[in-house]
């Protein structure tokens, strides 16, 4: 996980939440700028909205979700439901 993970550097406004048919349902995001990323922390993809900021940062395994009006919230991959750091 953590070599999937940590080498990817994006951030980005949302605006589509899917699950990829072409790519074994891995749950992904599309941001504004273009881009897609998947989302390993399964936890956040089940809580994303339109129009939220995700953040994750290359050498990292955390996803940070900004939402208008609330504090920012981190998220890691969990494996066996241990979180993995």
């Amino acid at each position: 996980m953590k070599m999937i993970v940590k080498p990817y550097n994006w951030e980005g406004e949302i605006v589509a939440i899917f699950r990829d048919s072409t790519d074994r349902m891995m749950p992904k995001v599309a941001f504004k700028h273009g881009d897609t990323a998947v989302i390993y922390a399964y936890e956040m993809f089940g809580m994303l909205q339109l129009g939220d900021s995700v953040i994750k940062k290359k050498g990292s395994l955390k996803y940070i979700l900004k939402r208008k009006g609330e504090p920012a919230k981190e998220f890691y991959p969990k494996c066996d439901g241990v979180e993995i750091k």
